[in-house]
């Protein structure tokens, strides 16, 4: 259901499906007219009842719990940077959330449109 809601939108990227994914929630990139306005887009979902997680806690080395732990980083951390600003998850259940999704629909219509 959420793949064909969202299969053709322009203001989103969608998890891929490889048949072994989790969905446990569903991964939303946001892009074009939405892509550096995950704030704005955050605050609207929850104005509008609809609940939204980190992508597997944004960029971890960001959190202040950070500062008790002995770590090191390898590499470039770009891409958790770029999950981290422009992505968010949205919940998955096992019962038909058709109607959810529809409004989770309608919500991002109406910022691509209005922001």
């Amino acid at each position: 259901i959420f793949k064909n809601i969202f299969m053709d939108s322009d203001y989103i990227d969608i998890q891929k499906e490889n048949e072994k994914s989790s969905w446990f929630g569903f991964s939303v990139l946001l892009k074009g007219n939405l892509k550096d306005k995950r704030k704005q887009v955050l605050k609207y979902l929850e104005y509008k009842g609809i609940e939204t997680r980190p992508i597997i806690s944004g960029n971890f080395l960001k959190n202040p719990v950070l500062k008790h732990l002995k770590y090191s980083v390898y590499g470039d951390v770009s891409n958790a940077n770029k999950i981290d600003k422009i992505g968010f998850f949205v919940g998955n259940n096992h019962i038909d959330l058709t109607d959810q999704l529809s409004a989770l629909k309608e919500s991002l219509d109406y910022l691509n449109k209005t922001l």
